[in-house]
């Protein structure tokens, strides 16, 4: 009897095959799963918004970007504030019981606040130096507008005093002048952006950083100028580790930068975006309408 087997030919026509199939279904494959961890993101914001409403409602003011947590403790951030309403009220009480914010309770990693596309979102932790201790903190993919969290001073520079981080500019959601669907609440941050990572606990003013960029803040300078210091500008931090991207909203993702509203809705600003349209859009109280490429 003959037995039947495939030819050496014949072999190598179903390895390509095979080998064509791979390559047409991995990109199909890493789109869906950049979808999935988009849509993810996406959501981690609107829960961060919703918790600010949530405070609001239970507080009737907005939270600010230093909250104190115990009488005599240092101050935690706004991520700290937020804590009871994304559901991690356990991990709230445990850094009251601490008396405040510290590395110790500070390197418990929440999910909520970390963007699963940044490359180091894996680990989230990092050894930081700031004035509430120096250890290894969680850090977060989301930073807060401090044109609205916080009271900026008349030069709108840090470092020239006078910056109240303890109170939001605006009290309440209503007191947002240009309206809530028209002002950015939070953007992503890519984690360890220039080296400089935004400790998820650690006020501005407590970040060790002359700037306050270990903090999860950003428009401090540009939320008063619009065409201020800085350029607004879309980095690509997984790739590009130099030059001034630790201020700046940044992202993993492609197409653009996710942007939570004050109204709880999400928004994809992509780099075709003015310097001056995504600054006003940042400032709750300019009075001015948004430019046509919003």
């Amino acid at each position: 009897m003959r037995r039947r087997g495939f030819t050496l030919i014949e072999l190598l026509v179903v390895i390509a095959i095979i080998a064509i199939l791979i390559g047409l279904l991995l990109p199909a494959v890493q789109k869906v799963r950049e979808a999935a961890a988009r849509s993810t993101c996406s959501n981690n914001l609107k829960q961060i918004t919703l918790a600010v409403h949530n405070y609001e409602s239970a507080t009737s003011k907005l939270p600010a970007m230093s909250t104190p947590v115990v009488s005599g403790g240092p101050n935690g951030s706004i991520m700290v504030a937020l804590l009871p309403y994304v559901e991690q009220t356990a991990l709230y009480q445990a850094i009251q019981s601490a008396g405040g914010i510290n590395p110790t309770t500070g390197a418990q990693v929440v999910k909520t606040f970390l963007c699963p596309s940044d490359p180091q979102s894996g680990s989230s932790t990092f050894t930081v130096s700031t004035a509430a201790g120096s250890g290894t903190w969680a850090c977060t993919s989301y930073t807060a507008n401090a044109g609205v969290f916080s009271t900026p001073n008349p030069t709108s520079v840090l470092t020239d005093g006078g910056w109240v981080m303890t109170t939001p500019r605006c009290a309440t959601l209503i007191g947002i002048q240009d309206g809530t669907s028209n002002t950015i609440g939070f953007t992503e941050r890519v984690l360890n952006a220039e080296g400089v990572p935004a400790v998820r606990d650690v006020p501005p003013e407590l970040g060790g950083e002359a700037y306050g960029w270990n903090g999860p803040v950003f428009a401090m300078y540009q939320a008063q100028y619009p065409n201020g210091t800085f350029s607004w500008a879309f980095v690509a931090p997984q790739i590009q580790t130099t030059g001034p991207v630790r201020w700046a909203p940044s992202t993993a993702h492609t197409g653009g930068i996710q942007c939570a509203l004050m109204d709880g809705s999400i928004r994809t600003v992509n780099s075709g975006v003015s310097v001056n349209t995504f600054w006003l859009a940042a400032n709750p109280t300019d009075g001015t309408p948004l430019g046509p490429d919003w």
